[in-house]
Parts: structure tokens; sequence; C-alpha cells
């Protein structure tokens, strides 16, 4: 994946870095009402660290690539896992109500928390290893190329503070 950004800041060798969603968003109907890539503040800038192995500086349009694999491994952990661990937990503990002689109702009940409670404890793991992988720098963005034009969907609005 190659997109366009401009760089808002810097933090040692890691540059802030805001573009514009698009790619596959481009060819969906709901473009313009998504709210998926703003965490549904309808914002279509998309704010992110990059590795800055360049040297590129605050105000320049960078060509930033994330490779397929790292962004397949990311969408699998952001997407599958926590379906997965909603699932697993949900009918495991179910059955752990029905096998202890729960009835039915409270069985399902059981499950149903379970479930609900390992998902919110997947977020939250999630936070934490985005917050790890951000501090060492594993499997960020990179920065390749400083671009002297900037693109038509990075220059119709001025960047926000990040």
């Amino acid at each position: 994946m190659r997109e366009h950004a401009l760089v808002m800041g810097l933090e040692g060798d890691q540059a802030l870095v805001v573009g514009k969603k698009k790619s596959g968003c481009g060819s969906c109907h709901a473009e313009a009402g998504c709210t998926t890539l703003s965490m549904g503040g309808g914002n279509r800038e998309v704010h992110v660290r990059a590795e800055n192995r360049i040297g590129a500086k605050v105000g320049d349009m960078v060509v930033i690539e994330l490779s397929d694999s790292q962004f397949l491994r990311s969408s699998f952990l952001v997407y599958i896992v926590p379906i997965l661990v909603l699932f697993f937990f949900g009918f495991l503990f179910q059955n752990l109500g029905r096998a202890w002689g729960l009835s039915s109702d409270a069985a399902e009940g059981l499950g149903g928390a379970a479930g609900a409670s390992s998902l919110l404890l997947v977020f939250f793991w999630l936070k934490w290893r985005n917050r790890q992988m951000e501090r060492t720098g594993l499997g960020l963005p990179i920065i390749t190329e400083v671009v002297s034009g900037c693109p038509e969907e990075a220059s119709q609005s001025g960047p926000e503070q990040i």
C-alpha cells in the first residue's frame, strides 16, 4: 500500500503524518458518509505515525508505504481475532454453564457475559499492542520518499493539529 501524506510533526525517528482516506473507500457507494477510518467523526483525514528513515521535515509531502503482509496481519488482528474470541468464550462458557447444571437461560447469559467480557479484554489488548508497536516502530508504515508536488486530495483542506 502506497499513500501520500503530509508530515505534521516529528518525534525522534518517527513522523506524524496526515493523509486522506481513499483507495478502497473511493469505490464504495457510501464513501461520503462513511466513518470507518475516522472513528465516527466523519473526518476524512487519517492521522498516522510513520518511520522517518529518509529524514522528511515538517510540511513535506511524502509517500508512505505499508507492506501487504503487515496490512493483512493488522486487519486480521483488528477484525477477525475479536470475533473469534467473542464466539469461542461465549460458546465455551455457555457449555460450561450447562455442564454445571445451570438452566438454559442462565447458561446462555453466562456465555453472553463471558463473550462480551472477553471481547472487551481483546480491545484493551489491541490498544496496548498498538502502543507497543508505536513505541518500538514495529509494523509502522515507512516514509519512502518526499514528493515535490502536493497531490490534489492532500491539499484541499489544511492540516489539523495532531
